[in-house]
């Protein structure tokens, strides 16, 4: 993989030269925002990572386009052309939306996009886990199976965002009730308990509610699939 920018575009998209680019290139037809949108699981809000984002052209069609605009609750836009930026963070005037410099391999933005956080929370638990089922989605294999494709059409699913403003006991409460963490004995779970309220208390990315009742936003989604038997009549 090509890990640096062409020398011909950063020289040609330089401070300055960006502008050009930005007027005289065209939008981007509604039926590819579209047909994107029909491809995409996950019902929203959505947190979007756009790789090579130029000016913004992209970006502004997707969040003004009546498939994708009530869905984007972020865009972090990635380009590594300072002209570009610039033109970029003029022309894009959407709180939703923010661009930083980077590249394909190096977007500095982490893995699944996802809230600090929650991921040391995942993290966590995957100490007393041995089998790391549901870190790894082994689960998910089965709709790979001989067996499976034998009786059972290809499953549809669909991921729906639920998220829940909840106390800071509660997301204890759920830690403490994962089946790895269940099985402690007391001394162990007042561990764990301790241990979660120190990751929520450093607030890597927590979003709150209200701070003063300790009532913070706990990310969730729920995946719904559909699995119909084959007609073998």
């Amino acid at each position: 993989m090509v890990s640096e920018v062409d020398a011909r575009a950063s020289v040609a998209f330089s401070q300055g030269k960006s502008e050009a680019y930005n007027k005289s290139r065209p939008d981007y037809p509604n039926e590819a925002y579209s047909f994107m949108k029909s491809h995409v699981l996950r019902t929203g809000p959505l947190n979007i990572v756009e790789i090579g984002a130029g000016t913004g052209l992209f970006t502004r069609g997707l969040l003004a386009h009546p498939d994708w605009s009530q869905a984007i609750s972020k865009i972090k836009a990635i380009e590594p052309s300072t002209g570009m930026r610039e033109v970029f963070s003029d022309a894009v005037q959407d709180p939703r939306a923010s661009i930083r410099e980077g590249t394909f391999d190096r977007t500095g933005i982490e893995d699944g996009y996802r809230v600090p956080w929650v991921i040391q929370l995942w993290d966590y638990v995957a100490r007393y886990d041995e089998s790391r089922m549901h870190q790894c989605e082994r689960w998910r294999g089965v709709y790979d199976s001989p067996l499976y494709n034998q009786n059972f059409e290809p499953s549809v699913r669909q991921v729906f965002s639920h998220d829940m403003i909840c106390a800071k006991g509660t997301v204890v409460g759920h830690v403490l009730s994962w089946s790895a963490i269940a099985r402690l004995d007391d001394e162990g779970k007042w561990k764990v308990k301790t241990d979660v309220l120190e990751i929520i208390e450093r607030g890597e990315g927590v979003e709150w509610a209200d701070e003063d009742e300790g009532h913070l936003k706990f990310p969730h989604d729920v995946e719904v699939a559909i699995i119909k038997r084959r007609d073998t009549s």
